[in-house]
């Protein structure tokens, strides 16, 4: 079994986020780390990747602006990582482990427009279709429930979580659950 972290870092790739980064891909055992919302280049992305260690290998989607950007690490130990696809919110790996396992492993940072997610999710669907086992994580910035949001005010599920709840069930995709705070960001 592989452990993976989607962590959303929302901004600057400062010495405290690579150390922290660092920190617990150790204490965690970590084989996989995905950095959201770096708003990092290439450069940046590489300070990352050398700041990770040498068992390391990377994949960065550069921010767009201010906006997004990912960063992929994986351990090289844990066999052949292939990047088959990328767009501009998602990155789509083959991993072939050393036991001979082969699955599809997909990073995702949604555009918060209707739009867009609605282009990624059929984007996402038709690569569900490869009939390899799948394993889908990142910021979706949709909800399936209300209990995934927290508002002193009433809020009701709009046309991201009715097309974000589609895109679940076309994909025949499953949520795993989640350990943590219940509650990932905050605006203030």
């Amino acid at each position: 079994m592989f452990k993976a972290i989607y962590w959303n870092c929302r901004g600057a790739l400062k010495k405290d986020v690579l150390d922290r980064c660092r920190d617990m891909s150790r204490e965690h055992c970590l084989d996989f780390v995905f950095l959201l919302e770096m708003h990092a280049d290439w450069a940046k992305a590489k300070g990352v990747s050398r700041a990770m260690g040498r068992k390391w290998s990377s994949f960065t989607i550069p921010a767009e602006g201010i906006s997004g950007g990912l960063i992929l690490l994986w351990k090289t130990a844990i066999g052949y990582v292939d990047v088959v696809a990328v767009s501009r919110y998602a990155a789509h790996m083959v991993v072939s482990s050393s036991e001979g396992e082969t699955w599809l492993m997909t990073a995702v940072y949604a555009s918060n427009q209707l739009d867009q997610q609605k282009l990624l999710w059929e984007e996402l669907v038709g690569l569900g279709s490869l009939g390899l086992p799948w394993l889908v994580g990142g910021d979706f910035n949709a909800i399936l429930s209300m209990e995934e949001k927290r508002s002193y005010v009433r809020v009701t599920l709009g046309p991201k979580s009715s097309n974000f709840a589609k895109f679940v069930e076309e994909a025949g995709v499953c949520d795993l659950g989640y350990e943590g705070v219940p509650f990932t960001w905050c605006n203030n």
